[in-house]
């Protein structure tokens, strides 16, 4: 007679799943109706309704990037244009120092997911999210979104031309209410900013544009401004450092991150006020 074999115990079940992948772990909660939960390298809890925004939430975060946010101190405004599910943001918001932590995120459902996931966790005394596109106007613009999954990335505000300046088929389009980052500080009173982190795929000289006031304030000490190389000549960086130098600030430091496919090489640029140092010793791959 065949015998049947025993049942794995509760405790195996729950080893063997935290032991899938973050996409595998995604599909057996939605094939049973559930959110996926997680922790932040950060040791914040999260949940999430997509792989994608499983593996932004829980994933790895760059060297370089802690080592920058670790010169934080208390007297710090940090503004993380485009927060996406708040990678950097949570990073941002476990500082021993609390700096005051300002996420801006247009799209709807990553801004939904870092709204849920700062709630979940009681950030948002140290957090405040603004859900706008900022840009080199005010008014109502469309985005055009390549997936409407949190934690995706590659949409385009204004029209559907993506960082290679090619045209692409949006899933959806929704009306989002852009800024020029010194209309929205203006108009809502914003502390001005001390650090910057911009990651807006190949926006960059747009938002700076809009924030010709703020950078001319001298006030913000460093910022990191992640450029897409798109044509493989540098052109988009030399753009970006044209205007930056015009607002007195050069470029400390560079990391390019490791090739991924079918993107061009992409770009951690960092830069400070002229004639000064970056603070961070950075950690080159």
């Amino acid at each position: 007679m065949e015998r049947t074999p025993p049942l794995a115990t509760v405790e195996e079940i729950l080893a063997a799943i935290e032991g899938l992948s973050p996409k595998k772990r995604f599909a057996l909660a939605r094939h049973l109706g559930e959110e996926l939960t997680g922790t932040t390298p950060e040791g914040y809890t999260t949940s999430a309704r997509s792989g994608k925004e499983l593996r932004r939430l829980s994933g790895h975060r760059d060297p370089h990037t802690l080592t920058w946010l670790a010169t934080f101190d208390a007297s710090d405004v940090f503004y993380d244009i485009g927060a996406n599910v708040g990678q950097i943001t949570f990073a941002a918001a476990a500082l021993p120092a609390m700096p005051r932590v300002f996420a801006f995120e247009p799209s709807f459902a990553s801004f939904e997911s870092l709204a849920r996931n700062l709630s979940r966790n009681n950030l948002f005394t140290r957090v405040v999210p603004l859900q706008v596109a900022l840009l080199d106007q005010s008014g109502l613009s469309p985005i055009h979104y390549t997936s409407t999954d949190a934690g995706t990335s590659l949409h385009a505000v204004g029209t559907p031309v993506n960082y290679r300046g090619d045209t692409f088929e949006p899933v959806q389009i929704q009306q989002v209410p852009t800024f020029a980052l010194d209309d929205l500080i203006a108009l809502l009173g914003l502390p001005q900013p001390t650090r910057v982190k911009i990651d807006v795929d190949g926006f960059e000289a747009k938002v700076l544009s809009g924030a010709a006031s703020t950078l001319a304030g001298g006030t913000i000490r460093d910022l990191v401004v992640e450029v897409v190389d798109h044509d493989a000549r540098g052109s988009r960086l030399s753009e970006i450092a044209a205007l930056m130098a015009r607002h007195g600030y050069a470029q400390a430091d560079m990391v390019t991150h490791a090739p991924t496919d079918n993107m061009p090489p992409v770009s951690d640029v960092f830069f400070v006020k002229a004639g000064a140092r970056l603070q961070a010793t950075l950690t080159h791959p």
